[in-house]
């Protein structure tokens, strides 16, 4: 109700607070018309060579949706290896025949790490705001006014990017 009240997710004063081999701090499995605001998300890891880890997930959900005024922050992909199916990510969407609309603002992203050591690598392993497409469904994505940082420093063997688009078909943005 209030707009500087938080919900926490995450102890800030544990490292890798949330771990496992996926891990993630928020996730909206099916569902219609939802809001997620006022979040700070943090401190989540995935431990695994064949997990990722998400500040927020969203999957398999339809209709008009918005994501705001969030904070996402230290999530982290733990694993030595530089496969683009696992990732470090503030927030995923995945869907395959939903129709979605979502306005996403006023979030912030920062702290996206990985543990690869390895050769330089092309694939994008971290990944701000990642729109993975598995089927025929269509998304329109409002996007504005977000904050998204990528230190690659953190990581510099890998690519990284703000905005993934994973398939460009029945996608509408505006940003």
């Amino acid at each position: 109700s209030a707009p500087d009240v938080f919900n926490i997710i995450g102890d800030p004063s544990t490292p890798n607070d949330i771990t496992g081999g996926t891990s993630y701090g928020l996730s909206i499995n099916g569902q219609y018309g939802f809001t997620i605001n006022n979040c700070i998300i943090q401190n989540v890891t995935s431990t695994s060579g064949t997990g990722s880890a998400t500040g927020i997930i969203v999957a398999g959900s339809y209709g008009n949706n918005e994501i705001y005024n969030n904070t996402i922050r230290n999530i982290r992909r733990a694993a030595n290896s530089a496969s683009s199916s696992y990732y470090a990510a503030g927030m995923t969407f995945t869907y395959s025949n939903q129709v979605m609309t979502f306005n996403i603002f006023n979030n912030s992203i920062s702290g996206l790490t990985s543990g690869y050591t390895g050769a330089a690598s092309a694939n994008r392993i971290l990944k701000g705001i990642y729109f993975a497409d598995v089927g025929a469904g269509t998304v329109t994505a409002q996007i504005w006014g977000n904050s998204i940082s990528i230190d690659g420093s953190s990581c510099p063997n890998v690519s990284s990017t703000c905005i993934d688009l994973a398939d460009g078909d029945d996608k509408t943005f505006v940003f």
